[in-house]
């Protein structure tokens, strides 16, 4: 007879049994892993402290095996990018204690190690084209991209393995998706960040024209236009990103930006203003009245020659003490 006392498992019973029970006695039914990784993610949720229990029983390695064997399973691979952003994301409350530093540092070393060895980024790039119809896989990919930029050893191979014109397809595919527009941008942000030529490979891959057109499309979406305005900034330090800014008529753009959310882009306004070439003069009779119920037609903030000389940096100056005045 079948006893009716109830049979209480502990968090690291039920991660033991989903981990070795399922996932890797069970490692060719994609259906079973989607399942098995989703469970992980609402174990983990309840107590974040369980996510040393999942690393220490491998749970990482199952997870990588996952995404490698089953790259056509959406489920799959959407919660497997759940998983790894999380594990990976720099911004959680335990890492602001001294005491977890270390042992979250130890724990990204693993995750990074296995995202490695399991060729997590090449697969999760051919995704992005495999899971092209399905915009909610795509942007998990994009924001497991966005985390994974931010670390040296991985963005080297992002971007050794085509990540930046991939991303940019998917921009161009889902221009009126605000998620996936965002933690691209957000991609891109982080890849300026390390060396001059990834900086060049956005912009001759068309990275700065797809960022400009998400932030024409999602004017009132701040992060957008931060991210946008940040890595505008970076780009244009090279010539030839800064004509396709002109091109692009990124004018328009980074002003609307810089009237509509001015906390959070003011400082790159203030920076593509001493970089940006733009003859139009600044009009100090221009009506400022309801700026930022203006949905019309942008302002226009003031943008003058890159300061090469002591008359370009005086105009410069003046022009950016006009903006800070404005933008009070």
């Amino acid at each position: 007879t079948l006893s009716s006392t109830p049979i209480i498992l502990s968090a690291q019973d039920i991660i033991s049994a989903v981990v070795n029970g399922a996932m890797k006695a069970h490692s060719t039914v994609a259906s079973l892993q989607a399942w098995a990784i989703s469970l992980l993610i609402a174990i983990w949720a309840v107590n974040p402290q369980h996510k040393t229990v999942i690393v220490s029983h491998n749970g990482i390695n199952a997870v990588g095996n996952a995404i490698s064997m089953h790259p056509t399973e959406a489920n799959v691979i959407e919660d497997g990018c759940v998983f790894f952003w999380r594990l990976l994301a720099r911004s959680s409350t335990d890492d602001r204690r001294k005491e977890n530093i270390k042992i979250h540092n130890n724990e990204r070393r693993i995750v990074l190690d296995i995202i490695i060895s399991y060729n997590i980024v090449q697969t999760i790039l051919e995704c992005l084209w495999i899971h092209r119809d399905s915009p909610r896989v795509q942007q998990q990919i994009c924001l497991l991209l966005s985390v994974l930029a931010t670390y040296p050893r991985i963005s080297s191979s992002i971007v050794s393995s085509g990540g930046i014109p991939a991303v940019i397809s998917v921009m161009m595919a889902n221009t009126t998706h605000a998620e996936i527009q965002r933690f691209s941008t957000l991609f891109f942000l982080n890849l300026t960040k390390f060396d001059t030529d990834t900086t060049l490979s956005i912009g001759d891959c068309g990275g700065l024209y797809a960022i400009i057109d998400a932030m024409r499309f999602h004017p009132n979406y701040a992060l957008i236009q931060e991210y946008g305005c940040n890595t505008l900034a970076k780009l244009i330090y090279y010539p030839e990103n800064l004509e396709m800014l002109r091109l692009a008529d990124g004018k328009s753009v980074v002003n609307g930006a810089g009237w509509r959310h001015v906390d959070r882009c003011k400082k790159a306004v203030k920076d593509i203003c001493f970089m940006m070439c733009w003859t139009e003069s600044y009009d100090d009779n221009e009506n400022t009245n309801d700026i930022e119920t203006s949905s019309s037609q942008d302002k226009h903030l003031p943008f003058p020659a890159f300061a090469e000389n002591a008359e370009g940096s005086a105009r410069c100056s003046q022009a950016v003490q006009g903006c800070e005045h404005k933008s009070a």
